[in-house]
Parts: C-alpha cells; sequence; structure tokens
C-alpha cells in the first residue's frame, strides 16, 4: 500500500465526521434544578411531552419544578413527586426528580374506594370539563386550594399531603 499524501500520509481513510448528539439527550442534559417544565403525567402512565422544554415558573403550564438532576434514580416519590429517566445515545442515563407545582383550578385523575375518590395520580393534568377518564380512574378532581401544613383543613373537600408531607391540597368532584 502506498500513503496519500493528500489525506495527511494514511492510507487513503479518513476517520468518520463525529455523530451528532441526539436531540432528546440534548434537551434532557439542558435540564437543570429549579427549571419549570411543561410536562405531566397524560393519564395513561406516559408524560405529555417526548423532550423535557423549560418554561417560565410563573405560566399556568409549568406543571412541574426540577429538583435534581442525576444519572441515577434516587428521586422521592407520592404525593406530588416523581422522577423522568432517559436513557441516552451513549446508554447513561438522565434522571430528572421532578415536584409537582399545584395551582388552584388544575384538574387531576383519582380513582374509587367505596365510590367515592380515594387514591389520586397528583402527576395527572386533566381537562375539569371532560366527559371521559382512562378505565384506572373515576374521578375528575379540581383543586380548591393550596396550602402547606397538615390534611385535614379542606371542610368538605377531599385533601391529599403533597411534597412529603409540606403541603396539602384540597380538591372537590369536578
Amino acid at each position: 500500500r502506498t500513503t496519500d499524501s493528500s489525506t495527511g500520509g494514511g492510507y487513503g481513510h479518513t476517520a468518520p465526521p463525529p455523530r451528532e448528539p441526539d436531540p432528546l439527550d440534548r434537551a434532557f442534559a439542558a435540564v437543570r434544578p429549579g427549571d419549570c417544565l411543561n410536562v405531566h403525567d397524560d393519564g395513561f402512565g406516559k408524560w405529555s411531552k417526548n423532550a423535557p422544554i423549560p418554561v417560565p415558573c410563573g405560566w399556568l403550564t409549568a406543571y412541574v419544578r426540577v429538583t435534581e438532576v442525576t444519572d441515577f434514580d434516587r428521586c422521592e416519590s407520592g404525593g406530588g413527586r416523581t422522577s423522568w429517566t432517559h436513557r441516552n445515545d451513549d446508554l447513561t442515563r438522565t434522571v430528572l426528580c421532578l415536584a409537582r407545582q399545584f395551582r388552584t383550578g388544575q384538574c387531576f385523575l383519582a380513582s374509587a374506594k367505596d365510590r367515592l375518590p380515594n387514591t389520586a395520580n397528583l402527576m395527572t393534568i386533566w381537562d375539569c370539563n371532560a366527559t371521559k377518564v382512562p378505565v384506572r380512574y373515576n374521578f375528575i378532581m379540581r383543586i380548591t386550594s393550596v396550602g402547606s401544613g397538615t390534611v385535614g383543613n379542606c371542610g368538605l373537600d377531599y385533601s391529599w399531603e403533597t411534597h412529603g408531607g409540606r403541603g396539602t391540597i384540597c380538591a372537590a368532584v369536578a
């Protein structure tokens, strides 16, 4: 074989161009703690968006706040907290720890026990005027107040503890 001086002395081979990072990998890598995202559970166990897109935290569509970004799932769950895991092209993971941003007037889905609302999926956002819900749910609940402290200050409304006991939401059947 002879070398080709026009390519720098190799054997006529050039290195392949570096691979462009996957847009989804880049979107997850760009998220920082404190960012708010307009994503929520769609009621069917999936996220409402494929990629996290930060929005101003004051927007009504800022449904979750990122509390931590890590490469393994050590996020708290339940009561409006969960994680969103993405497997990158290089097989590493990006895990976003999320806390729900509750607002009065928003609606979420709940299941029934003895024909009354019981277990809620606080990560869902649902149209308060919808006439249908996914099979595993029975109720659309409308948030009537968001507060701190313990469950039980909701009068006749139903209550759920949020964010590890640091908050409470009150809700009525929509």
